[in-house]
């Protein structure tokens, strides 16, 4: 793999589970972005809305607005619980039914 297309989601992976590597999810994040660079990964996707969903020291916003476009771009199966933004320790004025609307159940 001369190009990292295919590791990056490997590495992603032990960095976030701590497996071979001591759990690093800085390491983690830049390695399930990279992945997500080269292909569409769901479960990198899954993890990068997480962090930046749920993670204190990586709670953004903007971030998470982008992955979870790209989510919806590539028609991921994502867990509900990650497809809305919640104002839990900011106000940032954004409306939470903006991705209720992008993720309207189809009757």
């Amino acid at each position: 793999d001369k190009e990292n297309s295919y590791s990056n989601i490997y590495y992603g992976l032990l960095y976030d589970q701590g497996l071979k590597f001591k759990k690093d999810s800085k390491k983690a994040i830049h390695y399930f972005e990279r992945a997500n660079d080269y292909g569409v990964y769901e479960s990198a996707t899954a993890r990068l809305l997480d962090y930046y969903k749920n993670d204190p020291t990586f709670r953004n916003q903007e971030k998470y607005v982008h992955w979870l476009d790209f989510a919806k771009n590539n028609e991921l199966d994502i867990e509900l619980d990650l497809l809305q933004w919640d104002n839990q320790s900011e106000d940032s004025g954004a409306s939470s039914s903006f991705f209720g609307k992008l993720f309207k159940k189809k009757k």
